[in-house]
Parts: structure tokens; C-alpha cells; sequence
């Protein structure tokens, strides 16, 4: 299945989160940060347009969704990152 991608393309987002989330594995915490807001941002907007309508549990959604991104790098943090551009399509 080919997916059409528009300007401002999901892969441009996709490969600054997953450098600034490499670069806070490897200690930069203000990459982390920076990979923390961008994603939170990423998913409001995703969620709100996906399940529009449950608007009143999208920020639960995005919160949860923080909490298992910032828990998993300690289980494999290569996985994660592997898996990044991918898990946030399949909600």
C-alpha cells in the first residue's frame, strides 16, 4: 500500500523527531525536550483529526502516549527508534 504524502510531509516530521530523540538518548537533554514538545504538538493535531470524535480524552491520549515513549527507550531504546515513524499511523 503506497501512501500519498502531501507538503509538509509526515516524513520531514518524522525524521526531525527521530534525530532529536537519538541525540536525547545519547544525553542531550534539550534535543529531548525539543523531541518532547515537537511529538506533543505532532500528536494533538493527529489525534484531533483521528478521533475527532472524542475530543474531550485527547489529551489523556497524548499524555499516555508520552508516558510509553518516555518509558520505553530504557526497555530497547534501538527498537524505539526503528519503530518511531511508524506507531503513531497505526492508533
Amino acid at each position: 500500500m503506497k501512501r500519498i504524502i502531501q507538503s509538509g510531509s509526515v516524513p520531514g516530521v518524522e525524521e526531525r523527531l527521530r534525530a532529536l530523540f537519538i541525540r536525547g538518548l545519547n544525553g542531550d537533554a534539550v534535543a529531548y525536550r525539543s523531541f518532547l514538545d515537537d511529538l506533543t504538538g505532532h500528536l494533538r493535531g493527529f489525534l484531533r483529526k483521528r478521533i475527532y470524535y472524542l475530543q474531550d480524552y485527547i489529551e489523556d491520549v497524548v499524555q499516555e502516549i508520552l508516558l510509553a515513549v518516555h518509558n520505553t527507550p530504557h526497555l530497547s531504546p534501538r527498537r524505539t527508534v526503528d519503530r518511531l515513524g511508524t506507531w503513531d499511523r497505526t492508533l
